[in-house]
């Protein structure tokens, strides 16, 4: 209403916002569109790295994951817990 330009930006809308807000400049002609990385992948990529260096110290020994996810509900933080998951599903170690 202010006609004030905006670009979101890290997080996108989430599945349930898209039928109301519709498309950028669509409903709201101020709204540019989104700037958002590959949280995802992130998450994936961050969580890889990390238990390849803990399996490497750790050798034989139990290993414990904890994981902070930050704001449960934001696109972003669940794009990154769910490409951490996918890490960890996949990750074969040597027994």
């Amino acid at each position: 209403a202010a006609g004030v330009p905006l670009i979101l930006l890290n997080n996108d809308l989430d599945e349930k916002q898209w039928p109301e807000y519709g498309e950028p400049r669509a409903k709201y002609r101020h709204w540019l569109g989104s700037i958002v990385p590959d949280h995802e992948g992130a998450g994936h990529g961050i969580a890889q790295a990390i238990l390849i260096e803990a399996v490497r110290i750790k050798k034989n020994r139990p290993l414990k994951v904890l994981a902070l996810a930050g704001e449960t509900d934001t696109p972003a933080s669940n794009l990154r817990l769910r490409g951490m998951k996918r890490a960890i599903g996949v990750m074969r170690f040597p027994t």
